[in-house]
C-alpha cells in the first residue's frame, strides 16, 4: 500500500518492499531541483530478491510520476547496473540498454 502526502514545501510517499521493509521517498519542493531522499525501515536492505526489487521499482516509479505531475514536467529515473543502465520516464515508458 502506498501512503502519499504533498504540501507546498515537501512531497513524500511510503510503500512496502516485500514483507520486511518499507521505503519512504521524499522531495523538497522548496529547494527543487534537489536529490530525492530515500529512507528504509527497519534498516537498509543489503540485497533485494527479484520480487522485492520489482516492489521497489514500482513504488519509486509511482513517486516519480506523482512528482512529475506536481512539478508539471517529465521525470527521469536512471538506475545504473553492472552491465546495463535502466531508464524510467515518469509516464511509465521504460527502456534498458548498455551504458
Amino acid at each position: 500500500m502506498t501512503d502519499s502526502h504533498a504540501s507546498e514545501a515537501k512531497m513524500s510517499s511510503t510503500f512496502r518492499v516485500g514483507k520486511r521493509w518499507t521505503c519512504t521517498m521524499t522531495a523538497d519542493l522548496a529547494a527543487w531541483p534537489s536529490p530525492v531522499g530515500c529512507e528504509w525501515s527497519p534498516d537498509l536492505p543489503r540485497r533485494l530478491k527479484q520480487h522485492e526489487l520489482q516492489d521497489y521499482r514500482r513504488g519509486r516509479d509511482a513517486f516519480a510520476a506523482e512528482l512529475a505531475l506536481h512539478l508539471g514536467g517529465p521525470a527521469l529515473v536512471v538506475e545504473p547496473g553492472s552491465n546495463a543502465t535502466r531508464l524510467t520516464v515518469a509516464a511509465g515508458l521504460e527502456t534498458a540498454g548498455a551504458a
